[in-house]
């Protein structure tokens, strides 16, 4: 039965994997309260130990078994070097004295409550904890709170960034507390670049939260991402797919809890074998416990593929036979167990293809199949084409007279399905091409100047001539150059449809909405 923790509800299924997997005691956080930014805050205590669970009995011994896809291991020095570098959660009372300098450092920032200016001031707060490594309790306060000034405006992504940034400084356990935190976030998401950024963060925290077997809290966060996505068809279709798979995990996990007992109190009862044998290997892909397990099971054809998986063969023709082995038993098998089949064949396929030995069609067909257990890649960027409109004059970016040329102006305009934009992610962090697609060319200051209220205008791709997209609140963006510093405005402030597009100082009033469109 699930157990409460200090962080939450943690099932029987998950201790048991971390019993297995750990043999001495297991640390987790315990929660935090309130914001740093309250004079009630209590600081997040350091991970205290909670006692495992006794481990199954032992089932014979196991055979390690070292698939083709498997990285080599690193020397004993290197392994885990991040965890080997984390600092102690420095205590209470140096805490607070580092909070006290942090609030009088920031009084000014602190007073501005808005999205806007809490996005700001996480930011400004990121930029210091990255200098401040040598204090550890001034970097500690700064990068939690950076990442309630995140929370506080909103956006997932950010506070996500600085909760990364704290636990591999310290140790924190990451996943646990991004999972707290995203948990209790609103998650309303304006347009359709906070939509992306924040499904993009969700999802891979949900992963993670998948990799650790933690599916209940990964159903929970994606329950939250769809209903602030509602509004995005794309992202509401790939976290509605994440959803029915994390579903199928979550069930799987609930089903082996009773053969768990079972086994627990009748180690060589073959059914049980066989369930918990099938969840470790299938679901968990902990081949190495699982495998043993289906030998004693009650499944004769998984009996014997475990029992000639175990032998390791080394000769290429064998292991393809092994490969096409568990690749026939696929068939037929429910959607996680015939995809963990394949997976494990592709995986001996692979280590035959690695022999150089196997060529011309014997080879294609392998790397064929291999090919098929690579999930296609959801499309996370930002929604294909987008609307830019102006604040000052809710009028649209757009090529002047649809031009194709390199160098043709840009100006404003009533909205035309035509004149629609596309973000591609840029090399430079936080940076983006923004790309008509009326010519396929990219926004550009035109001369790549320096000086205000130089023109803007279409040019081909140029790694220098990207821009940074910055909420401002309410919906709207900051679109700023890499090239001058300079922020996207309309000249003059313009209402009128053909007014000129050019780069200025920063001003609240000079920020653009962006609204999906159908592709052309």
């Amino acid at each position: 039965m699930p157990r409460n923790t200090p962080t939450g509800r943690c099932s029987a299924v998950a201790y048991f994997m971390i019993a297995l997997a750990t043999a001495g005691s297991i640390v987790v956080p315990c929660a935090s309260g309130g914001s740093i930014f309250d004079d009630d805050w209590t600081p997040p205590a350091p991970r205290r130990p909670i006692v495992p669970p006794q481990e199954i009995p032992a089932t014979g011994p196991v055979v390690p078994v070292a698939p083709a896809a498997q990285l080599p291991v690193p020397a004993p020095s290197t392994i885990d070097s991040t965890a080997a570098r984390r600092r102690p959660v420095p205590d209470k009372l140096v805490q607070a004295r580092s909070r006290k300098l942090f609030k009088e450092v920031f009084a000014k920032d602190l007073i501005d409550r808005s999205a806007t200016g809490r996005l700001v001031l996480a930011a400004k707060l990121l930029a210091e904890a990255g200098k401040s490594a040598d204090v550890p309790s001034d970097e500690f306060v700064l990068l939690v709170g950076a990442s309630d000034a995140a929370r506080d405006a909103d956006d997932l992504s950010l506070c996500l960034q600085a909760l990364d940034q704290l636990a591999t400084a310290y140790e924190v356990d990451g996943v646990q507390v991004k999972c707290e935190t995203a948990l209790k976030m609103p998650m309303h998401f304006d347009g359709p670049i906070e939509v992306a950024e924040n499904c993009r963060a969700g999802l891979e925290l949900v992963n993670q939260l998948v990799a650790a077997g933690d599916y209940s809290e990964a159903a929970r966060l994606l329950a939250k991402l769809r209903q602030a996505a509602s509004g995005d068809a794309r992202f509401s279709a790939i976290l509605q797919r994440k959803s029915r798979d994390v579903n199928a995990l979550q069930a799987a996990e609930e089903r082996v809890i009773q053969p768990l007992a079972k086994l627990k109190a009748t180690p060589g009862d073959p059914v049980a074998n066989r369930e918990v044998g099938r969840f470790l290997s299938f679901v968990r892909g902990d081949w190495d416990r699982g495998l043993p397990l289906l030998i004693k099971g009650d499944n004769a054809a998984w009996k014997g593929l475990a029992s000639q998986d175990l032998t390791r063969p080394t000769d290429p023709r064998k292991q393809i036979d092994l490969g096409d082995a568990w690749w026939a038993a696929a068939e037929g098998q429910d959607g996680i167990t015939q995809g963990a089949m394949r997976r494990r064949a592709a995986d001996w396929y692979a280590m035959a293809i690695k022999s150089g030995s196997i060529a011309g069609l014997a080879r294609e067909r392998l790397e064929q199949r291999i090919a098929a257990t690579v999930p296609a890649e959801d499309d996370l960027t930002t929604a294909s084409w987008m609307f830019v409109s102006a604040r000052v004059s809710n009028l649209n970016l757009d090529v002047v007279s649809a031009s194709k040329d390199d160098g043709a102006a840009v100006d404003q305009a009533k909205p035309n399905p035509k004149q629609v934009w596309k973000l591609v992610k840029a090399e430079k962090p936080g940076f983006y091409y923004i790309k008509s697609n009326v010519s396929g060319l990219d926004l550009d200051v035109r001369g790549a100047s320096k000086v205000e209220n130089a023109d803007v205008c279409q040019a081909v791709p140029n790694l220098a001539q990207v821009w940074k997209v910055t909420p401002a609140g309410g919906g709207f963006y900051y679109i700023t150059s890499n090239v001058n510093g300079f922020n996207l405005a309309v000249l003059d402030k313009s209402a009128s449809s053909g007014a000129k597009i050019v780069t200025a100082p920063a001003d609240p009033a000079q920020v653009w909405k962006f609204t999906a469109a159908v592709s052309n």
